[in-house]
């Protein structure tokens, strides 16, 4: 009886070691089964990782061509503009930098300079215009870039908006970018970085055009031209605004194509004469008696006249438009030769006369 168990026991044995050889197949068949599933997994993959590859350098060759297409469309509508002065009304809006473009002697263009404005007086304005124009020049930023809490995004945001309520007043806009200066470091740099977004800001929407002053504001080792400022390193002399105004594309009259400036009042020498009121007039007509300022200048030795302790030196080339040894007329800021308010002669400045006249006034 105990063998008869035994032989049961082993018989039950047998068939699970037999269900398990099963088992272990079905799982063997599984795992090729996987196995397989898993390759056609993987080769599927590539496939489409060599699609999307193929999918990204089209769409990297359209959009290239898609920005070549747009500048070329941007340079045949600003050839337009400047071949069509006759039906093409321009607006150029924006801070003190547009202060001196006289648009008396430009063709069909109206300036509109906000004092200390910014970017939100400027759209400010621009909602209450009473009068269509054909092309729009934007020139702001420069005061949003010293506001004590300003950062460059913000600047851009306050950009976007502008641009948005801009084309409802004019389809053809020119975002003319800040202009360089010297007198802050720090909103020079944010500057810089606020016209680099603004120019891919144009890129994308042909209605825009980006004007980049810093080709023309700045020398060939990428300093800022300091001609194109004033002393204070902030606003523009005649030539920057020259420069500016060549920039925007803005059209001067035939008979001020080379200055399309205003009237410029230079700060008063100290050696001009002042007119004073007579304390007691004569007559009707009242006396003008002049009265000389006290000369400063001529109490300290003038460095281009050589004294009797320092031998002549032979002296460097200097500027025939402006009189500086420290560049040729070639490269001068400089558009005609200056007049030296001493001895009323062309070619220095009354700070390089060496003719010891008397003053000659402001010119």
């Amino acid at each position: 009886m105990a063998f008869h168990w035994m032989n049961a026991s082993l018989e039950a044995l047998a068939s699970m070691i037999t269900d398990m050889k099963s088992a272990i197949i079905d799982l063997n068949s599984n795992v090729k089964t996987i196995q397989m599933d898993l390759h056609a997994m993987t080769a599927t993959n590539t496939d489409l990782v060599s699609q999307l590859a193929a999918k990204t350098a089209a769409y990297k060759e359209l959009d290239d061509e898609n920005i070549y297409l747009r500048k070329q469309l941007t340079a045949i509508k600003s050839k337009s503009n400047d071949n069509d002065t006759t039906t093409n009304n321009t607006l150029v809006i924006g801070s003190s930098i547009v202060r001196s473009i006289d648009p008396s002697k430009l063709i069909n263009t109206d300036v509109d300079c906000i004092s200390g404005g910014t970017i939100k007086d400027v759209h400010k304005k621009l909602t209450s215009l009473d009068k269509s124009y054909d092309r729009l020049v934007l020139q702001v930023g420069s005061n949003d870039t010293t506001k004590k809490d300003a950062t460059a995004q913000s600047v851009i945001n306050d950009y976007e908006l502008l641009l948005k309520g801009a084309k409802h007043v004019c389809e053809d806009i020119c975002v003319s970018s800040i202009c360089p200066r010297t007198d802050k470091p720090l909103s020079q740099e944010m500057a810089e970085t606020v016209n680099a977004q603004l120019d891919q800001l144009c890129q994308k929407d042909p209605n825009l055009t980006f004007s980049n002053n810093d080709v023309t504001f700045r020398l060939q080792n990428n300093s800022i031209n300091t001609g194109f400022l004033d002393f204070k390193g902030l606003h523009l002399t005649k030539s920057g605004t020259n420069s500016l105004a060549q920039n925007m594309k803005l059209v001067p009259k035939p008979d001020h194509k080379s200055d399309i400036t205003k009237m410029f009042n230079p700060r008063r020498n100290p050696n001009q004469s002042i007119p004073q009121r007579d304390a007691t007039p004569s007559s009707k007509n009242e006396n003008w008696q002049t009265v000389k300022s006290r000369n400063f200048r001529n109490q300290r030795p003038n460095p281009m006249t050589p004294t009797n302790n320092k031998p002549n030196v032979p002296s460097k080339p200097a500027c025939f438009l402006c009189g500086e040894t420290s560049h040729l007329a070639s490269s001068c800021w400089h558009p005609n030769a200056v007049r030296c308010y001493s001895c009323n002669q062309l070619g220095h400045k009354s700070s390089r006369c060496n003719n010891g006249s008397s003053p000659a006034g402001d010119r």
